[in-house]
């Protein structure tokens, strides 16, 4: 982002009626109904703090969340296809409560080390040119 704004003809724009706008564009295509009418099943709980992200026995597989209820206790949310977090990456190891995800997490080490705290993936293209900010981000 910082260098795409340096670049010539670079311009910061906001959308109209601000950032709540987009989160509720986001939710309505999540929750929205078929093509046929039928309810998908799909909802989007906002202002809810996630006590902890449930996988699989294996660890590689998000099936739900475990979320406070706004008059206190909790309840599993349980996700059909996927669960989307955008929690940061130094607060995500608090909220994973599986073992074997937090291994796979740590590229296969259940307690990781300054050496070996490196991403599992790539945000970057192998065919990426700094220069132009093409590829840059997958």
């Amino acid at each position: 982002v910082l260098f795409d704004m340096h670049r010539e003809g670079a311009a910061l724009d906001y959308p109209k009626g601000g950032l709540g706008e987009v989160v509720k564009a986001l939710v309505k295509g999540v929750e929205q109904k078929s093509k046929g009418g039928v309810d998908l099943g799909s909802k989007v709980h906002l202002r809810r703090r996630v006590e902890s992200i449930e996988f699989n026995a294996e660890g590689n597989r998000a099936v739900g969340l475990n979320v406070s209820k706004s008059g206190g206790g909790k309840i599993l949310v349980k996700a059909k296809e996927g669960v989307i977090c955008n929690a940061p990456i130094w607060s995500l190891r608090k909220l994973i409560k599986n073992k074997n995800a937090l291994q796979l997490l740590s590229g296969g080490n259940l307690m990781p080390t300054l050496n070996n705290l490196q991403p599992n993936q790539s945000w970057t293209s192998k065919n990426s040119d700094p220069s132009t900010g093409r590829g840059s981000v997958i």
